[in-house]
């Protein structure tokens, strides 16, 4: 598949997505947790978290589409990270059909319209996933180490289970060095070296 028709492909798959969520957006009516996240009355949840919902509200005035379109805007960005992973070890082709079936997967559309941080977290645990990936791929760049460190602390920002998927990669390498017999932690990255 050549490069433009895999674009224009990706952008179809993204706008379908994007229709997907907004229809209908506006009904149900709040129920008493989203009600809770839009009015900024949560204070169970981390910071970053309840910051999207405030900033959307700041910007868009105080409604029901307004708070739900924090998780629309995530839900959305998740159907290109999920093409990014795929595309990080696979195919154009494997990667389309993963970000269409992101794209209609129903969970995902019923909650990327309601005013959760569960789609944000979702985002960040793809983000944290694809540098992951990347760091894993080039050990010694720097900036990929620090782009995981960064997602995995947006992950855990965002709501308090995003603390569980960065500390299962922890667990996942650790389990890999001690079942390869390799050190558990080395410091040889090039941040650290002159």
């Amino acid at each position: 598949m050549n490069c433009k028709c895999s674009n224009k492909l990706l952008w179809l798959i993204i706008i379908l997505g994007v229709l997907l969520r907004l229809t209908d957006v506006a009904f149900p009516d709040f129920a008493t947790d989203e009600a809770q996240f839009a009015l900024n009355a949560s204070a169970a949840q981390p910071p970053i978290g309840m910051f999207f919902f405030w900033l959307a509200q700041t910007i868009f005035g105080a409604s029901i589409i307004s708070a739900r379109a924090v998780s629309i805007a995530f839900g959305i960005a998740t159907i290109y990270l999920i093409y990014k992973i795929v595309l990080e070890f696979s195919e154009k082709k494997a990667a389309l059909t993963a970000a269409a079936f992101a794209s209609i997967f129903p969970t995902h559309i019923i909650f990327s319209k309601l005013a959760y941080l569960s789609v944000p977290l979702c985002f960040a645990w793809a983000l944290t996933t694809l540098m992951f990936i990347k760091a894993n791929k080039k050990p010694h760049d720097s900036k990929l180490l620090i782009a995981l460190f960064l997602s995995s602390v947006l992950a855990t920002f965002i709501k308090t289970q995003g603390l569980l998927f960065p500390l299962l990669l922890l667990i996942g390498i650790i389990i890999e060095s001690i079942k390869n017999k390799k050190p558990l932690f080395t410091i040889h990255y090039s941040l650290f070296s002159s």
